[in-house]
This record gives C-alpha cells, sequence and structure tokens, in this order.
C-alpha cells in the first residue's frame, strides 16, 4: 500500500488523486506502526528494548527519508526550474 501511494503520488498529474492516494499514505502507518513495535517488544528482553525500538524507529525514519527523496528528485515535465533554484548560491 505504501509503494502504491508513493508511486501515485510521484505520478499522478491530478489533484484530485492526490486527495485520494494521501490518505492511502496516512493509512499504511496507522495500520503497521504500533505492529512493528509490539513485534519487536515480543522478539527482545526488557534490558535492550529501548535501544531495539530505536534502532528500528531510526531505520523507519531513514527508508521515509529516501522514499520521499526519490520521487522528488525526479523532474517534472513541463515545468522549468528558475535558475536562481538550480544554481548554487555561493558563487
Amino acid at each position: 500500500m505504501f509503494a502504491v501511494a508513493y508511486l501515485g503520488l510521484d505520478l499522478t498529474t491530478s489533484t484530485a488523486w492526490v486527495w485520494v492516494l494521501f490518505p492511502a499514505y496516512g493509512a499504511y502507518t496507522a495500520v503497521t506502526n504500533g505492529v512493528g513495535r509490539a513485534w519487536i517488544a515480543d522478539l527482545v528482553s526488557g534490558a535492550r528494548m529501548r535501544t531495539a525500538l530505536c534502532f528500528h524507529a531510526a531505520l523507519g525514519g531513514d527508508s521515509l527519508v529516501s522514499a520521499g527523496a526519490w520521487p522528488g528528485s525526479r523532474p517534472v515535465q513541463g515545468v522549468e526550474c528558475p535558475s536562481s533554484c538550480c544554481t548554487p548560491q555561493w558563487r
């Protein structure tokens, strides 16, 4: 569901589809976030649970950043990039 929502948000050209796909993206997180934490709590002993949960959160955050950067890195067809955002400002 997550991949379908992200791919759909990347490929859509209609704002109506954004309104359909964005809740699907949020629903995936709502459904799976607590399940993953509960699974880790069952697998790890008490002394290492905090480390395991933090590691899980870090991996999830890194995954979200990379998943968000992928569609954001694709050029939008028919849209020219203004020179102020495409050239380094330090020159």
